[in-house]
């Protein structure tokens, strides 16, 4: 919490919103300090992703799969992508998932959740699809805390676990 004349201030409110062309900075900047801070938690790495062009992260992700930021003011602290499941017709996919340290704890990665979610249902989702990595136990139980269930899917890792929220 902030401090104000020596009085605890509440987090300013968090807005949440698609990443736009002039935010692919903060885009950028948030996925690599998602891959240094957890890089057991995504299927990309820090090494590969600094590698990309200003025009790479500018296409990141390719539509329709869309980022969305969560800013506190004009910080953004924390990301999360969703889209189409392009072999799943009614089934989004939720990716890149993160908050930054200093603001974990104060809502933020629920409002990125209410975010996606909404933004799946829009397009016409039943169903939010989601791999939580071997061993992360702190974001399997937030998922499960809004509603995401385990199911029996083929992963992109070993280890990993397939989530799913229905809607329908």
């Amino acid at each position: 919490m902030a401090r104000l004349n020596g009085a605890a201030q509440p987090p300013a409110p968090v807005e949440v919103r698609v990443a736009g062309p002039d935010d692919w900075m903060a885009k950028r900047d948030l996925r690599l300090s998602a891959l240094r801070d957890a890089p057991y938690a995504f299927y990309s790495t820090y090494e590969q992703a600094a590698q990309r062009s200003d025009d790479e992260w500018r296409a990141w992700p390719r539509p329709p799969n869309v980022v969305m930021l969560a800013w506190r003011g004009d910080e953004p602290v924390g990301i999360v992508g969703i889209g189409p499941n392009p072999r799943q017709p009614g089934v989004a996919d939720l990716f890149a998932m993160w908050v930054a340290p200093p603001a974990r704890g104060n809502g933020v990665a629920d409002h990125l959740i209410a975010a996606a979610l909404a933004r799946a249902t829009d397009l016409g989702c039943v169903e939010v699809v989601l791999e939580v990595t071997a061993g992360n136990d702190r974001a399997r139980r937030f998922y499960e805390r809004h509603g995401f269930v385990p199911f029996d899917a083929p992963t992109s890792m070993d280890g990993a676990v397939a989530m799913r929220r229905r809607f329908a």
